[in-house]
């Protein structure tokens, strides 16, 4: 049976498609991440071959000769051979990790030894202390092994590529949809619930086939990193000990790179098998392929939160490394040494990982297959009570569409939530100002408004007093000999706004070129109009495009589904109609959704920052030159274009609907096409702010 449910989704040539899509896009997004590198990877490996043979002091020595003898260069030359030098740094850093390494072990139990005298961590039922005494025991083991020298970052690039895990799920959750959601949709399960071993067996199967998905796909993804991270950067000797690998320099575990390398992938294909689990009970549960991917949704945000909000010294530090996020960073687990805190006890990381993925699978796999083989297939045909004054009968076609849509599909509850939840959650921007921003702040306020040579004049004149101010500073420290505090006391508050002084004078040359050029306080706006640069608008695109999938995804499909587009395209106006009221009732929900996830944003920074120079030429900032309009119609056309940007993803599904006319199907294509780019932007790949609709809503 398992062979079966795999040859139904390699059968199936979208399928296929995708998957061998998917493996290409990981191959060359890896590329594109080396090729980003600055320390360029030949010589990286060259230098490596010359220091072959050579013992860890000899190449030390060696290295470090030549990165001097380059340091020297750079200063005569002001800057010439910075990028060698630079080369010379991170080779010497991984070379000194290996020759000082008893010293790192030395400095472990001389720190434990000394912060058990401390009162701070002295209580013998404590976590700290337990934790501290039992870190030296955990690296008694390695005392006396010698460390080889080979090259590092082959072996640390392939193991610690996030893309890689983002594709993964990418395939996990087409699987998922081809095997079971599709199935839902063309009601199939009801043939199976006849047979006579029930959908118990069928259930099973499924999920072992996602789990050899999931293998295979650990096993070829990261295959396909090693091979091409090992012909560029190179992979050293197998046998060395992982502590030899720079980024494995404080692992407790004595284990060989190669070793290492088997165990990685096992431990990552428990984590896909884990996260694949979750994606079945989330299918098994769902009733439609647009219920199941907003449910992954939250979850995924929810495990996102966890991990980024909760401190890893907190009593919930059990909440932020026991969810999905934490078991996909693998090479953390290995690389890393910490201790989990339960109940008090410190238990190493490795040992939560693998008693929770155990638990997690086992419990999640007999209770999504449980549910599988007793979920209710055959819905209740039962009339339904109305209210009173919906029980009228009409014929409008958009009313029905407006049904179907919003109450039929749910979108209705979907918006409200996204309206409830951000109205929850809104609360004021929490703004931090630094000493210089505050005085940057100052002088915006004073200088406020349109730019003049009084205005200039006033900013020489400041210029010419800190100056002035500096050169009393270096004389008084120069005098001053050993008795240096007090002088630097004195003139501290002085020259305090001396770096947003500077600023000041270089946003007032930026405007000496801009057309009736004004001084404004920008960092709000700046917040507003960065794109890709704030991590902010990038999450709002995901949450955004999501949304959309949730909500647009079942309104072409379903006519296809059922064949009544058919019916349609024979009846005396044709499919005209209906499909107008679709795209009708698609550009309203964009616009709902639109509204509720970017006007609180844009609230909070306004009310934070304020709106003081919103008539003022939005070429006043530097990184909006060339724009011939105000700050506030700058928003209004970026809002305008994101909005353009999110209209065009939805007339995107409307067109892939007629290939794809599963919902599953839909859902799968569209996300890799909506989400998958955004993801590359926030993992920082290079150029991806450029791809499909990035242009327009970031």
């Amino acid at each position: 049976m398992i062979g079966n449910e795999l040859r139904k989704l390699f059968c199936t040539r979208s399928v296929l498609l995708s998957v061998i899509g998917l493996l290409i896009a990981n191959v060359v997004l890896l590329c594109l991440q080396i090729g980003r590198d600055p320390i360029p990877a030949e010589d990286y490996k060259a230098i490596y071959a010359q220091l072959q043979g050579k013992s860890n002091d000899q190449a030390q020595a060696e290295v470090l000769q030549q990165y001097e003898k380059l340091r020297e260069q750079w200063k005569l030359a002001e800057g010439a051979c910075w990028d060698e030098m630079e080369l010379y740094a991170v080779i010497l850093d991984e070379i000194t990790a290996i020759t000082s390494y008893d010293d790192y072990l030395t400095g472990i139990d001389e720190a434990a030894a000394r912060m058990q005298q401390s009162s701070l961590f002295g209580k013998p039922d404590s976590f700290s202390y337990r934790n501290i005494r039992k870190t030296p025991s955990d690296f008694a083991h390695l005392k006396g092994i010698e460390l080889n020298l080979s090259p590092s970052k082959g072996i640390e690039l392939a193991t610690d590529f996030p893309v890689t895990d983002g594709i993964a799920a990418c395939i996990l959750l087409l699987t998922i949809l081809t095997l079971v959601m599709r199935e839902k949709e063309q009601n199939q399960l009801l043939l199976y619930h006849t047979t006579f071993h029930g959908r118990g067996r069928l259930g099973l199967a499924k999920l072992c086939a996602c789990f050899t998905i999931g293998i295979a796909a650990a096993v070829l993804l990261y295959g396909c990193n090693l091979l091409i991270c090992g012909s560029i950067y190179g992979l050293g000797d197998l046998s060395r000990p992982i502590q030899s690998v720079h980024a494995m320099n404080g692992s407790c575990f004595q284990l060989t790179v190669g070793a290492y390398l088997g165990l990685f992938l096992l431990a990552k294909s428990a984590a896909y098998c884990l996260l694949a689990a979750v994606m079945y009970l989330t299918a098994v549960f769902a009733k439609s392929a647009p219920q199941c991917f907003g449910t992954l949704t939250i979850v995924g945000g929810i495990s996102a939160a966890l991990w980024m909000i909760i401190p890893s010294e907190s009593i919930f530090c059990l909440l932020k490394y026991v969810n999905l996020l934490a078991f996909l960073d693998t090479q953390t687990l290995f690389a890393v040494y910490q201790n989990r805190n339960v109940f008090g006890f410190p238990v190493g990381q490795m040992t939560v990982f693998a008693v929770s993925v155990c638990i997690m699978l086992t419990v999640i796999s007999l209770f999504s297959v449980k549910l599988f083989a007793r979920m209710s297939v055959i819905r209740n045909q039962t009339k339904r009570p109305h209210l009173r004054w919906i029980r009228h009968t009409h014929l409008h076609l958009f009313s029905h569409e407006c049904y179907k849509v919003f109450i039929g599909g749910k979108v209705l509850w979907i918006i409200a939530a996204v309206l409830l939840l951000r109205t929850v959650i809104y609360a004021p921007l929490q703004v931090s100002y630094t000493p210089d921003e505050i005085y940057y702040r100052q002088y915006m306020t004073e200088l406020a408004g349109e730019y003049t040579a009084e205005k200039e004049a006033w900013l020489m004149e400041e210029k010419a007093s800190v100056d002035a101010a500096q050169s009393e500073y270096m004389a008084a420290l120069q005098a001053a000999g050993e008795n240096t505090l007090l002088v630097v006391t004195k003139y501290q508050s002085i020259l305090a706004p001396k770096a947003a002084l500077e600023e000041t004078i270089r946003h007032a040359e930026h405007l000496q070129s801009v057309p009736d050029g004004a001084f404004f306080y920008d960092r709000g706006y700046r917040l507003l109009t960065s794109g890709a640069e704030n991590k902010t608008h990038i999450l709002l695109a995901m949450l955004m495009s999501a949304l959309l999938l949730c909500c647009i995804s079942g309104i072409f499909t379903r006519e296809y589904h059922m064949q009544m587009h058919l019916l349609l395209h024979s009846s005396y106006k044709g499919q005209k109609p209906v499909l107008i009221c679709k795209l009708c009732i698609a550009f309203f929900i964009v616009l709902m959704v639109y509204l509720a996830v970017y006007v609180p944003y844009f609230m909070q920074v306004l009310s934070a920052y304020g709106m003081v120079g919103a008539d003022a030429p939005a070429a006043s900032m530097e990184h909006l030159q060339g724009w011939n309009c105000s700050v506030g119609g700058y928003l209004i056309l970026l809002s305008l274009k994101r909005f353009a940007g999110f209209l065009l993803q939805a007339v995107t599904l409307w067109l892939l609907s007629h290939k794809l006319p599963n919902t599953s199907a839909l859902i799968a294509a569209a996300g890799v096409l909506f989400l998958l780019p955004l993801l590359l932007v926030w993992l920082g790949i290079p150029g991806m702010q450029h791809l499909l609709w990035n242009p327009l809503i970031l």
